[in-house]
């Protein structure tokens, strides 16, 4: 299973607002990320929506934009973004999502050995001084809902590690970017470094001259830009596990033969078979 993300799609099946009026990469853009995710992903991988999903301004009219979505290959996991309108409640948003679409805000999914978090998040001032009461107040409402999303998170993976002998890995989706552009600390990154996710998922970020970087590592905690033309309409591919090097050792205990199978990776596991 391999995790692949790509955001801000910006889709209007069934009422076209092209969007190659803003050139440049936006020009088939579409056709560019068909052909590519049809030929990365296959239907036991996961791809990761960072919001701005379908330009639609009613909740109904966004369907034949997630059919559209559904219909490509692997499963797909979607947040909302600042130009979700359509996006009215999550009950709702569930409730039109085909099989294999899953919609998050605010709470955690689990696939395999991942635990998905979901949430909208704002915008992270360049200085503090210069925001807006109004943006204050939207600011600490987002904080709050990530920390609840992160809490559930980080308290089920600790409960299927207790239960089983296999790892998890946290990764966590997020439209606006989760700080400025200094990449300055806050109680976003703070949460994200607080309840140990492994990689951050993001999108928000147009243009040519965003002072954008593709792929960060702060802290042990990787966050991918995945804005669809900030990535040339390309999936990006979500790494969090070390690289695993297996390695057989052949010992002689009480006259039998034994195979030691060793996966070396972040966590090291150790299997012993008698052959």
């Amino acid at each position: 299973m391999k995790i692949f993300s790509i955001s801000d799609l910006h889709l209007s099946i069934n009422n076209p607002k092209p969007m190659d009026i803003f050139g440049g990469p936006w020009d088939n853009y579409l056709d560019e990320i068909v052909s590519d995710w049809k030929e990365k992903v296959s239907e036991d991988d996961i791809v990761l929506i960072a919001g701005d999903i379908s330009w639609a301004m009613k909740t109904e009219d966004a369907k034949p934009d997630l059919d559209f979505i559904s219909a490509l290959p692997g499963k797909k996991i979607i947040i909302r973004g600042n130009h979700d309108y359509w996006w009215k409640s999550i009950s709702a948003v569930r409730s039109m999502c085909p099989k294999g679409l899953y919609a998050l805000q605010n709470d955690h999914l689990v696939i395999g050995n991942y635990i998905f978090t979901g949430t909208r998040g704002w915008q992270v001032p360049e200085r503090e001084e210069n925001q807006k009461p109004e943006d204050v107040k939207i600011l600490n409402r987002e904080f709050i809902r990530l920390e609840l999303s992160l809490q559930s998170a980080k308290n089920c993976k600790e409960k299927l590690e207790q239960e089983s002998s296999e790892k998890y890995k946290i990764i966590s989706l997020i439209h606006y970017p989760p700080f400025n552009s200094k990449l300055s600390p806050n109680n976003f990154t703070k949460l994200f470094e607080q309840y140990g996710v492994d990689a951050v998922v993001y999108g928000h970020i147009h243009g040519r001259n965003s002072r954008s970087v593709a792929l960060t590592e702060i802290n042990n905690i990787k966050y991918y830009l995945t804005s669809c033309d900030q990535v040339n309409n390309k999936l990006v591919e979500i790494k969090v596990w070390t690289n695993v090097h297996t390695f057989f050792i052949l010992c002689i205990k009480e006259g039998a033969i034994w195979i030691v199978i060793m996966n070396m990776n972040a966590d090291t596991s150790t299997n012993l078979t008698q052959i």
